[in-house]
C-alpha cells in the first residue's frame, strides 16, 4: 500500500500529471458550486458534472484513459482509507443495527440477488456474449470489488468499473424521484436502497438525506459488496 502512495507521489513530479490531477480537483469543485447554485437538483449531481467536464477536457486534449488514471492514481490511494472512515456512521448507528439487523439484512440480500439476476437475464435477451453478461453482474457494487470479480467470473474488469459509475450516478439520480413517486419516506429504507443498488455514490446521496439513512446505506454497500464477490465466482464456477 505505501508503494502505491510513494509510486502515485513520484507520479505527480510530471508537471502532465499534476496538470491532470489539478484538472480534477477544479472540475469537482465547480460541480459542487453548480450543485449549490442549482439547490442540489437531481441533475446537478457533482460526480456527474466532474465526469462530464473531465471527459470533455480528454476528449479535447486526446488524453487517453490509462494517462488519466496513472496522472490521479493519488486518488485512487486516497479512496483506501477514505472507505475505512464509512465505519464511523455505522459504529454512530451501532445500537439500532443491534436491533434491527434481520430486518436490514433481508432487503440487502435480496436486492443483491434480484439486480444482477436482472441485469444478466437482460443482457441475455438482448444477445448479449457471456464475456458482457459476467461483467454486468457486477454492476452495483463498488469498483475494485466489481473489477476483481468481474475478472474472476471471465468479464471485462475496465468495463466492469464503468459500469459501476454509470449505476451509481443513476441511482443517485432517480433515487430521489423513485421514493417521491412510491411515497417512501423512511430514512432507513432509503439508505439501504441506495447502498445496495448504487453502492459509493448511492451512499454519499444518502447522507444527503440524514446521517442514519447514510450509515444504513454504508451497511449496505459493505454486505452487497462482500456477497457479491464471494458467491457470483462460486455460481459462475458451479454453473
Amino acid at each position: 500500500m505505501l508503494t502505491k502512495l510513494l509510486d502515485a507521489c513520484i507520479g505527480l513530479t510530471q508537471w502532465h500529471n499534476l496538470l491532470w490531477l489539478l484538472a480534477t480537483l477544479l472540475c469537482y469543485w465547480l460541480a459542487l458550486r453548480l450543485a449549490k447554485w442549482g439547490k442540489q437538483h437531481t441533475l446537478l449531481h457533482p460526480l456527474s458534472l466532474t465526469v462530464l467536464m473531465i471527459t470533455a477536457l480528454m476528449l479535447v486534449t486526446d488524453t487517453s484513459v490509462m494517462t488519466y488514471r496513472h496522472a490521479n492514481s493519488i486518488i485512487d490511494w486516497l479512496l483506501i482509507p477514505a472507505t475505512a472512515i464509512l465505519a464511523v456512521p455505522i459504529f454512530d448507528q451501532l445500537q439500532y443495527l443491534r436491533r434491527h439487523w434481520q430486518r436490514l439484512l433481508i432487503p440487502i440480500i435480496a436486492g443483491g440477488i434480484i439486480g444482477p439476476l436482472l441485469a444478466t437475464a437482460w443482457m441475455a435477451f438482448n444477445g448479449a456474449d457471456a464475456a458482457l453478461q459476467a461483467t454486468m453482474a457486477t454492476k452495483s457494487i463498488t469498483s475494485p470489488l466489481a473489477m476483481e470479480a468481474s475478472k474472476v467470473i471471465g468479464g471485462w474488469p475496465d468495463v466492469a468499473a464503468t459500469l459501476v459509475i454509470i449505476t451509481g450516478l443513476i441511482g443517485a439520480l432517480i433515487g430521489p424521484l423513485l421514493f417521491k413517486i412510491f411515497h417512501l419516506h423512511s430514512e432507513t429504507a432509503q439508505g439501504i436502497a441506495y447502498g445496495t443498488a448504487a453502492h459509493v455514490v448511492g451512499t454519499a446521496r444518502a447522507f444527503r438525506v440524514s446521517p442514519r439513512a447514510g450509515a444504513m446505506g454504508t451497511v449496505a454497500l459493505c454486505v452487497n459488496g462482500i456477497l457479491t464477490a464471494i458467491i457470483l465466482p462460486i455460481l459462475y464456477l458451479w454453473l
